[in-house]
């Protein structure tokens, strides 16, 4: 509960921040385009989304599993900017008009966290430390580096870019700090070469452009369309090999967040069904992807190791471990697009009240191992 109400108070703080601040200058994409001051290439078409509720969610939980829910997702598309900035380290993108900058909306579409709300003020006015010539191409985004996010969002840009511009002629690729392994195995899967890679360090770094391309970001609010998948998928060797376990549970033993309260006898209940507890980010990314593909049902807390869910084939089942306190979909709307079996357990811990549940992405959970229990035993039979 201290916990939760620390959390709170931070967001508290954070909207009030928010509040006092000055607006950031936004441009369309589709306003630039027609102002002939960027290139415009649809590269995929929109299309409408829905979720439907888990049988496992109360009301109340299903209110805040829909918390910032879409219909829709926009399409995706290539931008060529000429004379570009790239502000920070989340790869804002920004023109310059009139001796004012504007950044770009719509390259990021997150509802509810939309790009007026997440650029840092200050870096409308930084100066910037390099001018790169040339082409460049931006696989930055926020929340870097994420396993999730760079999987799902910034590595499915590279294919989106080449449908419209060779790799090969591309001078520099922004990219985050490559010391995440994860981030280094992706860059040299896409075939990105090591002296063309600049690192965007630190968070205040402005970039001017000669040439900037770069792609919107997919799977708004967590829905993964199928583009996605097939572009993660395509680098990698998704055979199912018989010298893996069949069935896996993704341990968080050094995590300081979603902490398995009772993770003793939680261990203790699915190694006795037969499970082997893996420790995801230990594993280089193909091993990752081996492991997933080969396993038949994949059990596991909230986090970033069940990004790999991707690779698993149609059929696999999935249950997964949700606090209380962070109802949120991201792998339920995972495995949907991906045609898996998901289950839920939600933890029982203390749930906060009404206007203090925002979502807690540090709550810790209390899994009911009888309900856990029960719930494999209903999955191996």
């Amino acid at each position: 509960m201290r916990r939760g109400a620390d959390h709170h108070g931070r967001r508290v703080r954070k909207a009030l921040a928010h509040v006092r601040r000055a607006p950031v200058p936004l441009v369309g994409s589709l306003d630039l385009a027609a102002a002939g001051r960027a290139a415009r290439v649809e590269v995929q078409p929109g299309q409408d989304v829905r979720m439907e509720r888990p049988a496992a969610l109360s009301p109340a939980d299903w209110r805040a599993f829909r918390h910032r829910d879409v219909s829709t997702l926009p399409p995706q598309f290539v931008l060529d900017v000429p004379d570009a900035l790239v502000l920070g380290r989340n790869g804002w993108v920004a023109v310059e008009d009139g001796g004012a900058r504007r950044v770009v909306s719509d390259l990021w579409q997150e509802v509810g966290l939309e790009t007026g709300d997440m650029v840092q003020p200050g870096l409308l006015a930084t100066r910037p430390d390099e001018r790169l010539p040339g082409t460049t191409v931006s696989l930055l985004l926020p929340w870097m580096p994420n396993y999730y996010h760079w999987t799902l969002q910034s590595v499915p840009r590279f294919d989106m870019v080449a449908g419209v511009l060779d790799p090969a002629s591309v001078d520099q690729w922004l990219v985050p700090p490559q010391s995440s392994p994860f981030v280094r195995e992706w860059l040299d899967l896409l075939g990105i070469p090591q002296d063309r890679r600049v690192e965007v360090e630190p968070s205040g770094r402005v970039l001017s452009l000669e040439r900037l391309v770069v792609a919107s970001v997919p799977a708004r609010n967590r829905y993964v369309p199928p583009h996605v998948l097939d572009s993660v998928r395509a680098r990698l060797d998704l055979r199912r090999r018989d010298d893996l376990p069949r069935r896996i549970f993704l341990d968080r033993p050094a995590t300081d967040k979603r902490r398995l309260l009772n993770r003793d006898r939680v261990l203790t209940a699915v190694r006795s069904g037969g499970f082997e507890v893996v420790e995801a980010g230990a594993l280089s990314v193909a091993d990752q992807a081996a492991l997933f593909a080969s396993a038949d049902v994949v059990a596991g807390v909230l986090g970033a190791g069940l990004t790999n869910l991707v690779y698993c084939y149609p059929g696999t089942t999935v249950v997964e471990i949700l606090p209380r306190n962070l109802m949120f979909p991201a792998y339920y709307k995972l495995c949907a697009a991906a045609g898996l079996d998901h289950r839920l357990v939600t933890g029982r811990e203390p749930r906060l009240i009404g206007p203090l549940r925002f979502p807690d992405t540090e709550a810790d959970v209390l899994v009911d191992v009888a309900t856990l229990e029960q719930t494999l035993q209903d999955v191996l039979t």
